[in-house]
């Protein structure tokens, strides 16, 4: 009786440390597609700045 209640703790916390471990695998996934998604938007939203930056220089030697 004693080895079923010993065999039922251990798959108990095989079962929590798996799912600890998935937990963490998609937070940090989840982390690091949030952070590039941002990186990316902000060098798009500076090659936007810089582009309409250089179209005013542009035309202002033009002018």
């Amino acid at each position: 009786m004693k080895q079923v209640h010993v065999i039922i703790i251990v798959a108990v916390v095989v079962v929590v440390v798996v799912v600890v471990v998935v937990v963490v695998v998609v937070v940090v996934v989840v982390v690091v597609v949030v952070a590039a998604a941002k990186s990316l938007e902000r060098k798009r939203a500076e090659r936007r700045w810089l582009s309409v930056y250089a179209w005013l220089h542009s035309n202002r030697n033009r002018a």
